[in-house]
Parts: structure tokens; sequence; C-alpha cells
């Protein structure tokens, strides 16, 4: 047996037991168990739990990094944005999502004490265009302090996120597209 054949009986039995339990549920010796090896032989190709966790998640979680439009200050807005542009970059989310479901079902719901476990935020913290887009429709309505207003914009964002990815796990692709071009 070779050994990419080995990494990915691993990657797929570590999916398994990570799904099952979670990530902090699952141990490196089931896993190990579940792919026919030892711990060792675990051990010689990933240091530890959470370095398994990230191999095991790379390929979505690179799909759907590569959405966002990067970090976003206060003072840098997308003023330009129209409910159509954001609209259309939930779509473009929802496309990942649906796609990488498995991973990002890891990431948002099996991820609890490891790096990824706080993965919506950290999303949000690097795609900025619904947090744009949430800030200057506050600003439009007359709120001034730009601070709370960056604190709002963000945790709003946080939560259409969530329920964004939530939806997009729970039903089908087709529900949450018609879904969010009719909000």
């Amino acid at each position: 047996m070779g050994r990419s054949e080995i990494s990915c009986r691993i990657l797929q039995s570590a999916r398994k037991a990570f799904k099952a339990k979670g990530y902090e549920g699952a141990s490196m010796r089931e896993i190990a168990q579940r792919a026919g090896y030892t711990t060792g032989v675990l051990y010689s190709r990933y240091k530890d739990k959470e370095e398994l966790f990230s191999a095991v998640v790379k390929f979505g979680e690179m799909a759907i990094t590569s959405l966002c439009s990067g970090r976003n200050d206060i003072g840098i807005r997308f003023s330009h944005l129209d409910r159509k542009d954001v609209v259309g970059r939930l779509l473009s989310i929802i496309d990942v999502v649906s796609t990488y479901k498995d991973t990002v079902e890891l990431l948002i719901r099996c991820s609890k004490d490891s790096s990824k476990g706080n993965y919506i935020e950290d999303f949000t913290d690097k795609e900025s265009i619904l947090k744009s887009y949430i800030f200057d429709r506050l600003i439009s309505q007359g709120i001034s302090n730009n601070s709370i207003l960056f604190s709002l914009s963000h945790n709003l964002a946080v939560a259409i996120y969530r329920t964004l990815f939530n939806f997009t796990l729970d039903f089908p692709k087709e529900d949450v597209v018609k879904f969010l071009r009719e909000v």
C-alpha cells in the first residue's frame, strides 16, 4: 500500500470520526483504528489532532477563503455596493458551501476546541463586503458612532453568515437561493 493510499484512508477515517464525535470527542487512537493503522503511523504523518483536522478541511476551507474580499478596516468602505452586489456575493458563498457541504459541516458544527472553532467569526473578519454594506446602510440612517457601527456591522454579518451557512447545509440549495433572492 502506497503512502498516498495510507494518507487517504487516514483522512477518510478522521472525517468520519470528527463528524460523528466532533473535534473534541474524536481521538487519534480511534482515528488510527478506524483506518486500520497504529497511532505511530498516524503521528508520522500528522503531528497532532489539530494538524489532522486542518488536513481534513483544507480544500473546502481554501475554496471558501478564496471568496473573501479581504480584511476591511473601518476607514475603507465599499460605498458603491448595492443589494445586487451583496446578493451576488452571498450566492457565490452558497455555491461553494453547497459544493463542500461535508467540510463546512465540520468547520461550523464539529470544530469546537480546535483552531477552527470560531470559523464563522474568522470568515467574517476576512470577508468585508457584507460588513461594508451593513455599515453604509446604518450610516445612511443617520447613525454616526463609527466604533459602535463597526461592531454592530460585524455582529450582524456574523449572524447572517451563520444563518446562510446553516441554511445551505440543512435545506436544498434551490430553496436557499430562492429565499435569498426574496428577502
